[in-house]
């Protein structure tokens, strides 16, 4: 008989107890399963589109208020005001 497969209930049945009651490499075990699961969460959260969209729209929001009064269009500057600035970033955001 395969041992490994004798295990399996073993473990999940340690697993299922409370931490203090747990043997040592155990309760190790149950602690890196929880922090990978945590971790995937995180990832998947971090990868997720509208974060990623958000985070591309700040940047070029902040890219605009910090540099738009350097960008120059024949001789004019459009985005010299704090007013064409403003109305740039809430662009960038509803777009």
């Amino acid at each position: 008989m395969n041992r490994s497969a004798d295990l399996i209930p073993i473990i999940r049945r340690h697993l299922a107890a409370p931490p203090h009651q747990l043997p040592g490499r155990l309760r190790w075990l149950r602690l890196m399963l929880g922090l990978r699961r945590g971790l995937d969460q995180i990832c998947q959260v971090l990868t997720s589109g509208w974060l990623i969209s958000l985070a591309g729209s700040v940047c070029l929001s902040l890219l605009l208020w910090f540099l738009g009064p350097l960008f120059t269009l024949g001789g004019a500057r459009p985005f010299d005001g704090e007013g064409p600035r403003l109305g740039g970033v809430l662009g960038i955001m509803v777009a």
